[in-house]
């Protein structure tokens, strides 16, 4: 009789929702749920060992993160980033859901502030390939160097545009105009800059974790 009533007093306590938790440090546990589910939850456990959780967050919680007093989320089948503000009871609710755009997020870290997860759906860009006809170029880019020069009465003009495998961040163009005037500068540069992208003859082409796409000049 004794061992039944132990039973019952222990599920009593770790059940009640009345219950007030209050403490400042937490282990915040992640259950991913069942797969097509959507009752991936976090379980949240003092060092008294008193709990608490947030259930139904999605189709297979996959990783969390504690960056100072919040707590990020990703949740795999459901493509989404939960946040939440770390508080002495626990999380404060209902925090901020984002969605990622059916990229099936995996693993996480945070740096500087700033939240990088890998994915599974999405195009993730290796390289850029820039193909160019030299010659065409060339004699293009000093075309509408010309223009530039004789609609804003330029001193001075450069133009640099490079080519071949190009990693991602690493710099691609330099357009500076030189003019008595700063704004004949300026609009110099955009018109330029505006060429460059949209008409200038170099052919883009995005290479992927998986496969490749050729890019269309754009504004």
């Amino acid at each position: 009789m004794k061992k039944i009533i132990l039973i019952i007093t222990l599920i009593t306590i770790s059940c009640s929702n009345e219950d007030e938790i209050i403490n400042s440090e937490w282990i915040f546990i992640a259950c991913e749920g069942n797969y097509g589910s959507s009752n991936g939850s976090i379980y949240m456990v003092n060092q008294f060992g008193e709990m608490d959780s947030i259930p139904n967050l999605g189709d297979v919680v996959q990783s969390l993160e504690v960056h100072n007093d919040k707590l990020f989320v990703l949740v795999n089948n459901s493509h989404k980033l939960h946040v939440f503000n770390i508080n002495s009871e626990g999380l404060l609710l209902p925090g901020i859901e984002i969605d990622l755009n059916n990229s099936s997020p995996r693993e996480m870290f945070v740096d500087n502030d700033r939240a990088y997860f890998t994915n599974w759906n999405s195009k993730d860009v290796k390289y850029l390939d820039l193909e160019v006809y030299k010659e065409m170029a060339i004699k293009e880019l000093s075309k509408i160097k010309d223009q530039a020069f004789k609609k804003w009465k330029l001193v001075d003009c450069l133009i640099i545009h490079r080519y071949g495998k190009l990693y991602v961040n690493e710099k691609i163009v330099l357009v500076v105009c030189f003019s008595e005037h700063r704004n004949n500068s300026f609009d110099a540069c955009k018109f330029i800059m505006d060429y460059l992208k949209k008409d200038a003859p170099f052919w883009k082409k995005e290479f992927y974790t998986k496969g490749s796409d050729w890019l269309e000049n754009t504004n």
